[in-house]
């Protein structure tokens, strides 16, 4: 089993990552909650290597880019480089402007958004061993969706198929 990470990843002196939650907020109105994968494209980039995130659109910046809520995990950059763990900053919304593929999961309410950010602040975040990624992350913030009632497995699955996920969820 890989170690988890104390206190999701977060290391004294780097700085959190800024989002624009406060030009772009979440509405209260039902929203499609997606899979992003970046570099989908890139065949340079193994499936399993690719960055995932569940996030959903709350608007458009003023250069044309789509702004989406998201919640991933993500490997920070320490005075000596990339750090050894990956961290879960909570939800960010943040302009998406590299080449990224959305793979709508279902339309939530705001109630089941909030839901959703719940299960992935409590999910632990392990560290990297070869195996467990961004990726496996997110298909366990799934996995306990389905289990809150928030999406159901039927939603997910074909989802996770289509993004180049190969183990079962069971």
């Amino acid at each position: 089993m890989a170690e988890i990470v104390p206190n999701m990843g977060m290391t004294p002196g780097i700085l959190e990552p800024p989002g624009v939650e406060h030009l772009y907020r979440d509405p209260p109105s039902p929203l499609t909650v997606a899979l992003l994968v970046w570099d989908d494209q890139n065949i340079d980039i193994l499936p399993g290597d690719r960055h995932w995130a569940i996030a959903w659109k709350v608007g458009v910046a003023s250069n044309g880019d789509d702004v989406y809520r998201q919640i991933a995990i993500v490997r920070e950059r320490g005075p000596t480089g990339p750090l050894s763990h990956l961290t879960n900053w909570g939800p960010k919304t943040k302009v998406i402007s590299e080449k990224t593929t959305c793979i709508p999961i279902a339309t939530l309410t705001y109630e089941q958004r909030q839901g959703l950010e719940s299960v992935a602040a409590a999910e632990p975040v392990l560290r990297p061993n070869g195996w467990w990624n961004c990726q496996n992350w997110v298909v366990s913030v799934l996995v306990k969706t389905i289990q809150n009632g928030i999406f159901s497995r039927e939603q997910v699955e074909p989802v996770l198929v289509q993004a180049g996920w190969t183990a079962s969820l069971s």
